[in-house]
């Protein structure tokens, strides 16, 4: 449960079809959400009406906008390759009066956590698999995506097939397991100019191809199924001293079973 929830069940409301009557229905059903959120802030803070998150939105909006849409580490077109039919639905279904609300909806929602999480001090959402704060967004563009033609042509099959390839390895050693070891590890890098060692930090995730989530996970699942060989053809493997080995990367089915 999340305080600014109310926002998207406010635009929810403004768009979806509705009479007089409903409003009540819609109302009640907010105040589980409302009761469950005061109650964890309580818990946290001592204070129903305080989630103890800060509250910056300090972060320039086209830095968000470039991680949510371009970044190597958090684009949402990359944890959700389906997302790249999303625009050609959008045309599409737009001359359907019976669909034209889906698609309405879709773009508030979207261009509304787009612009607002962008803004946001820790627009990423980490420590976690992908753009979390996008999730609720990218559903309902994924749902006008399965209304349209394009559910049965050949794009949206291969770019299926091309986001469960990126969810595999996530769901075999874990989704946080690669953050995990940078946070505890402390991996360096080389700097190619000074040729220096700093650390591997939150941006080098967030925008460096070399060690975004998902790289790091691929790397991590071949190099424990490797049992190590193929630590030399891995620049994030390569990065941790004392050398990282792969019995200290668990096999993790869904985190239900751990080997």
């Amino acid at each position: 449960m999340r305080t600014d929830a109310i926002i998207w069940i406010t635009l929810t409301r403004a768009i979806a079809p509705s009479t007089r009557k409903s409003w009540l229905p819609i109302a009640l059903a907010t105040i589980p959400g409302l009761l469950l959120t005061g109650a964890s802030n309580y818990a946290r803070t001592g204070s129903a009406l305080n989630s103890g998150y800060e509250i910056d939105f300090g972060t320039p909006i086209l830095t968000g906008l470039y991680g949510f849409l371009f970044s190597a580490g958090k684009s949402v077109f990359l944890f959700s390759p389906l997302m790249l039919l999303y625009p050609a639905a959008v045309r599409k279904l737009w001359s359907d009066s019976a669909r034209r609300r889906l698609v309405v909806w879709s773009l508030i929602l979207f261009g509304a956590q787009l612009l607002v999480y962008s803004k946001w001090w820790d627009w990423s959402g980490d420590d976690a698999w992908g753009p979390r704060f996008l999730v609720t967004a990218t559903v309902v563009c994924l749902a006008v995506v399965a209304a349209s033609e394009y559910v049965h042509s050949r794009w949206f099959a291969l770019l299926a097939v091309a986001g469960l390839i990126v969810q595999v390895p996530p769901l075999l050693i874990g989704p946080h397991n690669s953050l995990m070891a940078v946070h505890l590890r402390n991996p360096a890098k080389v700097d190619p100019n000074t040729h220096l060692r700093p650390p591997i930090t939150l941006d080098d995730i967030r925008f460096n191809p070399q060690y975004s989530q998902i790289t790091a996970t691929f790397e991590m699942l071949l190099f424990k199924a490797s049992d190590g060989r193929l630590e030399a053809s891995s620049s994030f493997i390569r990065s941790f001293d004392p050398p990282l080995r792969p019995k200290e990367i668990p096999i993790a089915f869904s985190g239900l079973i751990r080997i």
